[in-house]
């Protein structure tokens, strides 16, 4: 059985507070995350603050420290420098109980899920280093 959760890693080639300017400019996940524009952050990037997303969807950042860690609604992106130009992004979704207790339906998920989020960090990764 696999761990109750999803973590996709990618090294991009650019410094940690690119990466972390890239993810904080509201106006690039859509271009990544793909799940419709980030209408806005509101009050600013900040532990409590709303991402209201196109979809009506809402998640509220539980813990958000620059340029490491953004989290939200079981979501979290962390960022590692490797060194001065490269940093390691990595991706972690925790499901909620009703996936974890159901061990078939995780494995399902899982394999379903991780394909859409490489697709993600890799988008991410091009983007990146594009604008680098």
């Amino acid at each position: 059985m696999h761990d109750p959760f999803v973590s996709v890693s990618i090294t991009i080639n650019s410094s940690r507070e690119v990466v972390w300017n890239y993810l904080t400019t509201q106006e690039n996940w859509e271009k990544w995350y793909g799940s419709g524009r980030l209408l806005e952050v509101n009050p600013a990037w900040e532990p409590g603050a709303i991402l209201r997303f196109e979809s009506g969807q809402k998640a509220k950042i539980t813990a958000c420290a620059s340029p490491e860690i953004i989290r939200f609604a079981g979501y979290s992106i962390s960022l590692s420098a490797l060194d001065s130009a490269t940093t390691k992004v990595e991706y972690r979704f925790e499901p909620d109980h009703f996936f974890a207790s159901d061990p078939s339906l995780m494995e399902g998920f899982i394999r379903d899920y991780t394909p859409l989020v490489e697709a993600r960090l890799g988008i991410l990764k091009r983007l990146v280093e594009a604008d680098t």
